[in-house]
């Protein structure tokens, strides 16, 4: 009983002392306003006061893996990203450009154009003689092929295309060029044409189907006979024959006349091709040179506006006086010709000539070309010119009224008419060279002969 009351005191005072504390804990726990009522199911209880049995787990704990110590990383491996993996570069491929050369162009423009180097520029053109003169020998037209080599991108091939004959290959390594003429095989035919003078030599060479070169190079075989300026006439005749080129089946030009002939007023002219001591000339069938000293006139298919007189009626002086020499009127800008070997005597501007040129013949002749818009370029004072080459061009400088050119002729500086005076020939094949000649120049004269017997048995 004593015991039973002493139990009683005890759980009194822990009460006394532990209501505080709860007191303080109910105080400060949220609470809603109003009653809250709990209630509690008896299967609750139940399940409180029945211990549950432990149930097995859903997912069997996974045993710890093992790593060795090749497969261990750092902290700092483990929490920098992964950078991705950079995408290799395309091969350069080989690749081919095709420029066409236009008006201006340099090959230093054109390689800077294209992102090429100075050192390649250098090769090109320490490569020899091709590579020096490769500047010079670009004409708007022509074709330049550039190769830029599988790998590297960089040129290693670069062909110059001259004409559908010739080009230039430069096979480019290290900076070093080396040069190679490549030359298309050509193919000669010999082909004729012939006409009859209706309306001019120039339209009716061209209704025959020749060509500008063809007839300008016809008529400079007979102009030391002939003066197409003022005696060709309705009716005159002419037949060439000549070579034609082709490459690969395709024609590509006209090479050269190995035989013509011009029946002028009813005499004939004939001239065949011949080689003697490595130059190629032309002559008649006796073996004559077609070429004299001089030609008759420098300038072609111009009309003689003026002829050699003692008297003439001056159109800008307006009073009479000699004339002594021809006066050529064509086109401003028309070439003008030297009719012989020289050399420059004079160039220069003067009062009643305007800007003239005296050539030196050897010690006894002398010719002038008057009144010209200008000279060739570069001609001096003492330069050597030679017959046929231009040096300069038609105009109206000094005492003129139009374009024109005024042409003297002198000898011993006495001035003669250029289109009478008996011209000096050249010197004729002789010896075993005239046999040669013979033998090579029957079938052409035989051949002109067949060309020119319809017209002769009147047929058109």
């Amino acid at each position: 009983m004593k015991s039973l009351y002493n139990k009683i005191i005890l759980l009194l005072f822990l009460a006394f002392l532990l209501a505080p504390l709860i007191f303080w804990q109910i105080s400060n726990f949220p609470t809603k306003s109003g009653p809250v009522e709990i209630t509690i199911e008896p299967q609750a209880i139940t399940a409180i006061e029945e211990p549950a049995e432990e149930l097995p787990p859903l997912i069997p704990p996974a045993s710890e893996p093992t790593i060795t110590p090749d497969e261990a990383v750092t902290l700092e491996e483990a929490v920098t990203p992964e950078e991705p993996a950079q995408a290799e570069p395309a091969p350069i491929e080989e690749r081919w450009v095709i420029h066409e050369i236009q008006a201006g162009d340099t090959l230093s423009t054109i390689f800077s154009s294209q992102g090429i180097g100075t050192n390649t520029l250098y090769a090109v053109i320490n490569s020899g003689k091709e590579g020096k003169t490769i500047e010079r020998s670009l004409k708007p037209g022509q074709k330049l092929l550039l190769r830029f080599k599988e790998g590297t991108g960089e040129l290693d091939l670069l062909i110059h295309e001259v004409n559908l004959v010739k080009s230039v290959q430069f096979d480019i390594d290290a900076d070093v060029a080396i040069a190679t003429v490549l030359e298309q095989d050509v193919e000669k035919r010999v082909v004729t044409a012939s006409g009859t003078i209706t309306s001019s030599l120039f339209l009716d060479a061209q209704k025959a189907g020749l060509s500008d070169r063809t007839i300008i190079e016809m008529a400079g075989l007979f102009n030391f006979d002939i003066d197409f300026a003022r005696e060709i006439q309705p009716g005159d005749y002419f037949s060439v024959i000549y070579e034609a080129k082709y490459i690969d089946g395709e024609f590509f030009g006209t090479g050269s006349i190995l035989a013509a002939e011009f029946i002028n007023t009813g005499k004939s002219f004939r001239v065949v091709r011949f080689e003697r001591d490595g130059a190629v000339d032309y002559y008649n069938e006796k073996g004559q040179s077609r070429k004299k000293t001089f030609t008759r006139t420098p300038v072609n298919f111009a009309r003689i506006s003026s002829k050699f007189t003692k008297s003439r009626f001056h159109p800008v002086l307006k009073r009479w006086r000699s004339h002594k020499g021809v006066d050529y009127a064509a086109k401003r800008g028309t070439p003008v010709m030297a009719t012989g070997n020289g050399s420059v005597k004079i160039i220069q501007k003067q009062r009643g000539y305007g800007k003239v040129i005296y050539l030196q013949h050897g010690k006894k002749y002398t010719t002038v070309y008057a009144h010209l818009k200008g000279f060739k370029k570069g001609l001096k004072k003492g330069h050597k010119v030679k017959q046929g080459e231009v040096i300069g061009y038609v105009g109206s400088t000094g005492l003129a009224t139009g374009p024109h050119l005024h042409y003297e002729f002198r000898i011993n500086d006495k001035h003669v008419d250029p289109l009478s005076h008996k011209l000096p020939a050249a010197d004729p094949i002789k010896g075993d060279k005239m046999a040669q000649f013979k033998k090579m120049a029957a079938p052409l004269l035989q051949q002109l002969d067949q060309l020119k017997a319809p017209v002769i048995a009147g047929q058109p």
